[in-house]
C-alpha cells in the first residue's frame, strides 16, 4: 500500500494536461496547491480558489519560495465569480462536500467558466462508499451525465489512492468518479 504523495500533482492532472499547452487554469478547492504549483511550474497562469485561508497562505508561501505567481482567492465554489474563462478547470475532491441541491449549478458554473476546447477535470466520491461518507455521493455515472454534450476524454469510477484522513491513524481509500471532459 502506497499513501498519496501530496508533494506531487494528482496523477489525473499530470496525465490529462501533459500534452495540453499552458494557458489559464482554475483550481477549485486548491487547498495548499499541489496542482496549482505543478501547473504554474509548467507555465500556466493559475487561479487557486479555496474556502481555507490558512491553506491558501501556505500555497502563497510555497509559490513565493519557488518564484511562482499564483492568484489565490478565498471563496466557495457556489459563490465564486471569475472575471474570465479558463483553459482548464480543476475541481478535485470538492463536489462531494456540497449538498445535492448545489451540485448541478456548481457543475454548470464550471462548464460556463471553461473556454471552448478547454477541459474540466473532476474527481468526487461515488455512492459505492458508505452512506454519510460525505454530504453528497454521486450515483453511478451521474457525474459523466452532466457532461453529455462535452467530449469525454476519460471517465472511470475506481478506488482512490490511500490516504490517512484528518483525525484518523489508519489509511483509507474511497470509490471515486474521475472525469476529464472537453468543452465543445
Amino acid at each position: 500500500m502506497q499513501l498519496t504523495d501530496y508533494s506531487k500533482p494528482t496523477p489525473l492532472v499530470a496525465q490529462a494536461l501533459a500534452d495540453f499547452p499552458p494557458g489559464e487554469a482554475l483550481d477549485i478547492g486548491a487547498y495548499e496547491g499541489r496542482n496549482s504549483l505543478y501547473l504554474a511550474k509548467l507555465g500556466w497562469k493559475v487561479t487557486a480558489v479555496d474556502t481555507d485561508e490558512t491553506a491558501l497562505k501556505a500555497l502563497r508561501d510555497a509559490a513565493d519560495k519557488q518564484g511562482l505567481s499564483i492568484a489565490t482567492i478565498t471563496a466557495d465554489v457556489r459563490e465564486y465569480e471569475p472575471t474570465g474563462r479558463f483553459d482548464a478547470v480543476l475541481c478535485l475532491m470538492v463536489l462531494h462536500f456540497l449538498p445535492e441541491k448545489d451540485i448541478a449549478s456548481a457543475i454548470a458554473n464550471m462548464q460556463a467558466w471553461t473556454k471552448p476546447s478547454g477541459l474540466n477535470l473532476i474527481t468526487a466520491f461515488t455512492d459505492s462508499n458508505p452512506p454519510g461518507t460525505r454530504p453528497y455521493l454521486f450515483p453511478s455515472h451521474a457525474l459523466e451525465q452532466h457532461y453529455g454534450t462535452w467530449k469525454i476524454h476519460q471517465y472511470e469510477e475506481a478506488w482512490s489512492s490511500w490516504v490517512v484522513p484528518q483525525g484518523k491513524t489508519e489509511p483509507e481509500r474511497y470509490m471515486t468518479a474521475r472525469l476529464v471532459a472537453e468543452r465543445p
